[in-house]
Parts: structure tokens; C-alpha cells; sequence
């Protein structure tokens, strides 16, 4: 009769997903209905980042999959060493009782990938240009099945792709010699869990990015009025290039979306009004993967915000000094749900995975902000959508990063007899 295993992890501080620097704890808890003789028992952390593409006709000698190993973290728990190198036979196992033992365990992960090592900065895909100082371990990613492989991203036909990370319990048993058959036997149990990188304090990444260059997006369509006579939107930001949880994004000073302008090429023959009636939020994201040495692609649309707006702003009659681009600021902060808007404040799900952007040697994940306004004039109507540049999306807020408490580590040795 196999032995029944089982995990009792503690859980997350955060009560969602593990984090940097905090200790994965808990006890790999076996039961057994009599006496058996264990030869070992063992527990292996372990971080994996998949992709698959059904595209046969770029088959390797590995076939069709992508597969890094991002972390292999092993503890033996059973038996102490000293009582396994004293052992005049180690492989005869050891005798245990029936009933229910258990084991502790404790790892922290570290904070870089292990793949790195394995394949060289020469050959790691999106982070071959990346100091190797800089790479950090990727968030848990469409790892909802740990033990089936890898999952299925939404409306993908053409590939797949997953960043799983995964506890491991093996436990080796003796059982009686049996002419051609081995006298061992292993049985295992998985248990998988979420984890998130997180910034630290003494980090030299900067929390909140410092205004600089100041970027102008402009959107693509115009609402056209008349003869060479058209209205567009622009949108300026200093900031945009990392926006965290909790960021108020419309507010100003902010250097993100608070300088949105509706811009019109030359001043009209009469005097023209335009109605600012809707404006809609979202984020494209822009999953890329590199399974066999081909980078794939696919682009989806997360909705954010839809509010209506109803400004109104004028344009007076041309005069005989007036001339050039006339600019009008929209000022949304004061408009609708806009006023105290906060980016992700209900830190939403898109699929089974919350918004962050993340880069690791076979997967990325990116995002750009789209704000799409609909502008009528003179009767006529458009929507005019401005696309910024890609832009870091992080999971946590930028006041609520601290510093986690340190926990020293259990160390409680298992009972057992030798037999």
C-alpha cells in the first residue's frame, strides 16, 4: 500500500501569493498504514517558465516546447546525514511505524533565475540584452493546473505559455525483493503556489519614476470638420514608462494621464464648439514568446474605465491676427469617475492572472495604455484613440512596499530507528 503524503504550508503574509525575501514554511506530512521501511524522503522546490507552439513545421530534436528552469531547490528530510553515512547500508531503508509523521521544511527563493547559468546571457531570449545582475526571478504566470503541463493562454491557438513554481515530496520505500524487479519504489505529491517579486527598499531601481523627457502620443484618427480642418487628441506624459497599483494617473503633476489636449490645425471661419462625450480606459497587452528561437505574438484589449464626460469647450471665430494650432485641455481630472480615479484599485484578473508586466528569457509580458475619447463637432462624430509606449505595470502599490520581517529557521529532527 503506497503512503498517502500531504502539505501543510503556512500561508502568504499578503494572503494571496507569496513574495521576495519571505520564507516558504511548512511540513511534508506522511501517513502510513504499518511498518515500512523508508529508504529516504525528500523535498524539491522548483520553478519552471514553459512555451509551446503547435506550429510543426518548426519541430527540434526537443519538439515543440520551450522549458527553463528557473529554480531547483532540494532538502532531504529523512534521514539526518550523519545517521545516513554511519548506516553500514543506507539502501536497506529504515524502519517506520504506521500513522502519521512529519517533516518541516523551510526555503527562501532567490531572487535570480537559474536558467541564466544553465544556457548563458548568449542565448536568453528577451533578457539577452539585460545586465545578468539586473535579471529577476518572473511573477507566477497562467499556472493554474501545476501538474498538467503548461496552460493554455486566452484566445491562443497558435502557442501557450506558463510560469509555474512548485513544492516536490518524494518519498523512497523498500519493499521486498522480487526477482527482475527493482526493491525501491518512490512515490511523490505536488503542491504548487503563487509567487510574486516584489521591490525592496535598498533596491537601486527607483520607486516612482522621476519626470523626464516629456513623451507626446498622438492618436491616429482625426475628426475631420471640413476642407483641410481636422481635430486630434494628444496626450503628454514625463512619467509613463512604470505606473503602480494605486497611482492616481489623472491627477495633475502626476506625469502620466493628466495632460490629455484636444488640438485643432487652424482656428475656424465661424465660431465651433466641441462636445468631449465619452472617454474610454484600457491596457493592451502584448504577450510575447519564444519558444524555439522564433519570437510569437498576440495582442489583447483589457478594459479599464468607461465614463461619460460632457465637456464642452469653444473655439472663436478667426480673426484677421489669429492663426497656427489652437490647443485645448480637456482638465478630466475634474470630469466623472476621473477625479479620484486610481490605477487598478481593485487589483482585477484578466484571465486567471492579475495586471504586471514581467520579462523572462522565453515569455513577455507588456502593456500600453490605450485612452480612446469621443469628440463631436459641428455634427459630426468620432472616436479618436491615442496608444502610448509600452509601459511597466507593477502588482503592488508604491506606499505599501516595505521591508518583510526576518524568521529564523525550525529545525526539528524526525523520529526513526534504523531496521
Amino acid at each position: 500500500m503506497p503512503p498517502h503524503i500531504e502539505f501543510e504550508i503556512n500561508p502568504p503574509i499578503n494572503g494571496d501569493c507569496f513574495v521576495s525575501n519571505e520564507p516558504i514554511r511548512g511540513f511534508v506530512v506522511l501517513k502510513l498504514k504499518g511498518p515500512t521501511s523508508i529508504v529516504a524522503i525528500s523535498i524539491e522546490l522548483r520553478g519552471t517558465a514553459q512555451t509551446q507552439t503547435n506550429d510543426c513545421s518548426i519541430r527540434t530534436p526537443s519538439g515543440t516546447k520551450s522549458y527553463h528552469t528557473l529554480v531547483h531547490l532540494k532538502q532531504e528530510l529523512f534521514p539526518a546525514s550523519s545517521v545516513r553515512n554511519s548506516a553500514m547500508d543506507p539502501n536497506r531503508g529504515f524502519q517506520m511505524s504506521g500513522g502519521e509523521h512529519r517533516f518541516c521544511f523551510e526555503f527562501l527563493i532567490p531572487n535570480r533565475p537559474k536558467c541564466v547559468g544553465d544556457h548563458g546571457m548568449a542565448l536568453a531570449g528577451f533578457t539577452r540584452d539585460q545586465e545578468e545582475e539586473d535579471l529577476r526571478l518572473p511573477p507566477s504566470f497562467n499556472s493554474g493546473d501545476y501538474n498538467q503541463g503548461l496552460a493554455r493562454c486566452m484566445n491562443s491557438f497558435y502557442k501557450s505559455s506558463a510560469i509555474s513554481y512548485y513544492l516536490k515530496a518524494a518519498v523512497e520505500i523498500r519493499r521486498p525483493r522480487f526477482p527482475m524487479r527493482d526493491n525501491t519504489c518512490v512515490a511523490w505529491e505536488f503542491q504548487g503556489f503563487n509567487y510574486m517579486p516584489r521591490q525592496l527598499p535598498d533596491s537601486s531601481v527607483t520607486m516612482r519614476t522621476s519626470p523626464g523627457l516629456c513623451s507626446v502620443f498622438r492618436s491616429k484618427r482625426c475628426l475631420e470638420m471640413g476642407v483641410d480642418f481636422r481635430a486630434w487628441i494628444e496626450i503628454r506624459a514625463s512619467s509613463l514608462d512604470r505606473v503602480f497599483r494605486l497611482d492616481k494617473i489623472f491627477q495633475p503633476g502626476s506625469g502620466k494621464l493628466d495632460d490629455i489636449t484636444l488640438v485643432v490645425n487652424k482656428y475656424p471661419m465661424t465660431a465651433t464648439e466641441f462636445e468631449i462625450k465619452k472617454l474610454k480606459l484600457g491596457l493592451m497587452q502584448v504577450l510575447s514568446c519564444y519558444p524555439l528561437g522564433r519570437n510569437n505574438r498576440t495582442t489583447e484589449y483589457i478594459p479599464l474605465l468607461e465614463t461619460d464626460l460632457s465637456l464642452r469647450l469653444s473655439i472663436p471665430q478667426r480673426t484677421a491676427e489669429a492663426g497656427g494650432v489652437i490647443e485645448l485641455p480637456l482638465r478630466l481630472q475634474r470630469a466623472g469617475k476621473l477625479a479620484g480615479y486610481k490605477f487598478n484599485e481593485k487589483n482585477m484578473s484578466y484571465g486567471e492572472n492579475r495586471l504586471y508586466s514581467f520579462t523572462t528569457c522565453n515569455i513577455k509580458r507588456e502593456f500600453k495604455f490605450s485612452v480612446a475619447i469621443t469628440v463631436e463637432a459641428d455634427g459630426r462624430e468620432a472616436e479618436l484613440e491615442v496608444l502610448t509606449n509600452f509601459c511597466h505595470i507593477e502588482y503592488f502599490s508604491a506606499m505599501g512596499i516595505e521591508e518583510l520581517p526576518k524568521y529564523g529557521m525550525i529545525d526539528i529532527p524526525p523520529a526513526y530507528s534504523n531496521g
